[in-house]
């Protein structure tokens, strides 16, 4: 074994001893079930012990899961471990874990190919120093399961942009499909990854010239993500394809009030002058676009 392999080989046992280490810490009380995991996990076993994607209100009386903000790309898993090793919090939280350690190794993977090894593990061991991985990515919620599949999503991504000629045209298709695929995913275990499409649609639009030439692979692609999101329509709201209820129930979920859509922006708007975290929030996208702007510029 070479020095640099060596060196290659502490780095990555380190890397997974912190990983695990903070996923199985304290794995079934830190943090504490709150509601949203509470009703996920309980729609993980109505779709383990029924077969039915709902909420159960009722004895026999079920409502679709429409009322739930994840979709089946998280919920299915949990019902799967439910189903063959029972119901607890330790069986479906170690899904979370497997969940972390792959968007961990995604992540990896993805930087790596952008950017080279040696940023790949600087990158690598920030994001594995970031308690929100562990003290929120351990919870049965969407977020990072949504990490999981856009990272997916965006490696193949990478793969089929800098395919060129050295894949053969079948397998570029099958890069774009899982690419596709891949964001589809996201956006049905969390639906705010559907702004994943509008990003997109904008990157397309400025590489209009690339996308040109592969406009088979486009096509492709955006097969793979509409028949993720067919799925989740399908599970999430009972088949019932309606457009205004589902803009409706996202733009407002809890119901908090009767205002106007309209109105919620405008509230929501103000809060990124009067909030701390919604303040920090503004500034890193302006930082994110002034580099954007200075990138452009040269």
């Amino acid at each position: 074994m070479t020095i640099s392999r060596y060196i290659k080989f502490i780095l990555s046992f380190l890397l997974a001893v912190i990983l695990l280490t903070g996923s199985l810490y304290n794995l079934t009380g830190k943090p504490a079930v709150w509601f949203d995991e509470g009703i996920f996990l309980h729609t993980s076993r109505v779709l383990a012990d029924e077969g039915i994607f709902g909420v159960q209100i009722a004895p026999k009386e079920f409502i679709d899961a429409s009322v739930i903000t994840v979709g089946y790309p998280l919920l299915a898993p949990i019902a799967l471990v439910t189903k063959l090793f029972g119901e607890s919090i330790f069986n479906s939280r170690m899904v979370m874990v497997l969940f972390i350690l792959g968007f961990a190794l995604l992540f990896f993977l993805l930087t790596r190919k952008l950017y080279g090894t040696s940023f790949a593990y600087i990158s690598t061991f920030l994001l594995a120093s970031f308690a929100p991985l562990y003290g929120v990515g351990k919870s049965v919620i969407g977020e990072l399961p949504g990490l999981f599949f856009m990272t997916l999503g965006l490696l193949f991504l990478h793969v089929l942009e800098t395919s060129k000629q050295s894949y053969p045209s079948k397998k570029k298709y099958l890069y774009a499909l899982l690419a596709g695929i891949g964001f589809g995913l996201a956006a049905s275990t969390k639906q705010v990854f559907l702004v994943l499409a509008g990003a997109l649609f904008v990157g397309i639009i400025l590489r209009i010239h690339f996308w040109k030439l592969r406009l088979y692979e486009l096509l492709i692609g955006a097969f793979g993500f509409v028949s993720a999101l067919i799925v989740w329509i399908h599970t999430q709201f009972g088949g019932a394809l309606s457009i205004s209820r589902i803009l409706e129930f996202y733009a407002n979920p809890y119901v908090l009030s009767t205002d106007t859509i309209v109105t919620l922006i405008k509230t929501n708007a103000l809060r990124f002058f009067t909030e701390s975290t919604p303040i920090h929030f503004a500034l890193l996208l302006l930082v994110g676009a002034i580099y954007l702007f200075i990138k452009l510029r040269s």
